[in-house]
C-alpha cells in the first residue's frame, strides 16, 4: 500500500487540509522531519495497522486555524506518534485513544477528548502556562516524565517514575507501577489509587507532599 517516508531530518510536509493515513507498513520510514497537519488527523487500519508508525525524531505539528480533530484506528503498539506539537489557538481534540512515544508539546491553544479516551505519553508533557492539556484520561510511561505545573485529566503512572517536579492535577491519580515523589509536592482534586501487583507510591524525602482532595 501507499506510505510516507520521511528519514531526513530536512524533510518537512505542510498539508492545509486533512491527512489520512491507511496505507501500507511504515515502522522505520517515519523517523526525522516534520508533518505539519491544519486539518484533521486520521490513522485507519484497512489497509494495515501500523500504517502510521513514527519513531526516531519525528515530529507532527498541528497548526490550523480551526479546531482539529485526532483520531487512530489501531492505536497503541501498531501506530503512533513520536513528538507532537499543539500550535492551534482553537484546540485539538482526540476522539479515540492515541500514543505519544516521545514529547507532547502545548505551544498554542489546549488539548481535550471525547469522554472516556486515553492519550498515552512516554516523554514529557510540554505546557509552559499549564492547565492545556485536558484529555479525559493520560498515561505516562516515561521513568522520569516533566510535566505542567498544572493539568486537568486523570493521570496514570504505569512505570517507575521519578518526578524531575510537582504539579496540581485536577482529576484522580492512580499508580501502576512505582511512582516517586521525589521531594515533590503533588496535588490532587479527586482521588489517588494504588492498583495492580505493582502499583506503589514512594515518599522517602522529608519534602515529599501528596495533597488528595478527594
Amino acid at each position: 500500500g501507499g506510505v510516507l517516508t520521511m528519514t531526513n531530518a530536512l524533510d518537512q510536509l505542510t498539508v492545509g487540509g486533512n491527512v489520512t493515513f491507511d496505507g501500507g507498513y511504515t515502522v522505520g520510514l517515519l523517523t526525522n522531519g516534520v508533518l505539519k497537519v491544519g486539518g484533521a488527523f486520521a490513522q485507519q487500519w484497512d489497509s494495515n495497522y501500523s500504517s502510521f508508525a513514527a519513531s526516531g525524531t519525528h515530529r507532527v505539528v498541528f497548526n490550523g486555524s480551526a479546531a482539529q480533530s485526532v483520531s487512530f484506528g489501531s492505536a497503541g503498539w501498531y501506530s503512533y506518534f513520536q513528538d507532537v506539537e499543539i500550535a492551534n489557538a482553537a484546540g485539538v481534540s482526540f476522539t479515540t485513544g492515541a500514543t505519544v512515544n516521545g514529547t507532547a508539546t502545548i505551544s498554542a491553544g489546549a488539548v481535550t477528548s471525547a469522554v472516556g479516551v486515553t492519550v498515552t505519553v512516554g516523554g514529557n508533557l510540554v505546557d509552559t502556562l499549564g492547565g492545556r492539556w485536558q484529555v479525559a484520561n493520560t498515561t505516562f510511561t516515561g521513568g522520569a516524565p516533566s510535566l505542567p505545573t498544572s493539568l486537568v485529566t486523570n493521570a496514570t503512572f504505569s512505570g517507575s517514575a521519578v518526578l524531575p517536579n510537582g504539579f496540581a492535577l485536577t482529576g484522580n491519580l492512580t499508580a501502576t507501577g512505582n511512582l516517586k515523589l521525589n521531594g515533590q509536592t503533588v496535588s490532587v482534586t479527586g482521588n489517588f489509587n494504588t492498583s495492580g501487583g505493582g502499583g506503589v507510591l514512594t515518599m522517602t524525602n522529608a519534602l515529599d507532599q501528596l495533597t488528595v482532595g478527594g
